[in-house]
């Protein structure tokens, strides 16, 4: 049971239960009804910390804990990534003296990322992206990225150098052409099972 409650429709929204209500990750699996239920309870909530979701995306696909139903390294599969963003490595300001929302860096008063200036904490979000992608690459997983409607041109760049090529980064104007990209990478991952 959680100590702050603000309300029962949402009783881990205040304190340190702040931001608990995140959907797990769902493991590896070849199960289809287990990934579609998460899919479903999927809820957007909170701000954006790409390096993190590509972090957690490397654990799910390795062997080693915390998730170990990854296969291993230098075997014969090929190992794929799809990275979606909507937005921009962000902090939710506050004029307290926390500076922020509790995020998956602490607070920015805590000058976890270097500093506890906005920018430079944002600045410092998008090296660990960088270096996020670099490890991800160097572990020979094919990454495709898709940047759908980010304001930031910044952002866009971090995310098309998170692909593993050219090809592989989208930038879809629309969710019509979201879909279409997302059947693009699903119609090159089955031939590449075909092929094997």
């Amino acid at each position: 049971t959680t100590k702050y409650r603000r309300n029962r429709a949402n009783p881990k929204s205040r304190g340190p239960n702040q931001g608990c209500n995140i959907q797990p990750i769902q493991a590896l699996t070849n199960r289809k009804a287990p990934v579609l239920q998460t899919i479903k309870n999927m809820k957007a909530d909170g701000y954006t910390h790409v390096a993190e979701g590509v972090g957690w995306g490397l654990r799910v696909l390795s062997p080693g804990e915390p998730f170990t139903e990854g296969r291993p390294y230098g075997d014969e599969t090929k190992k794929a990534m799809v990275l979606l963003t909507d937005g921009e490595n962000t902090f939710q300001s506050q004029p307290n003296h926390n500076l922020s929302t509790y995020t998956a860096y602490g607070y920015l008063d805590q000058e976890r990322l270097g500093s506890s200036n906005y920018w430079t904490a944002v600045r410092q979000q998008n090296t660990l992206l960088e270096q996020a992608c670099e490890n991800v690459k160097a572990e020979q997983i094919t990454v495709y990225s898709f940047a759908y409607n980010v304001p930031s041109a910044t952002q866009r760049q971090l995310i098309r150098n998170c692909a593993s090529s050219p090809e592989k980064y989208f930038d879809p104007p629309s969710n019509e052409a979201l879909v279409q990209s997302f059947q693009q990478v699903a119609d090159e991952l089955r031939r590449l099972h075909l092929s094997r």
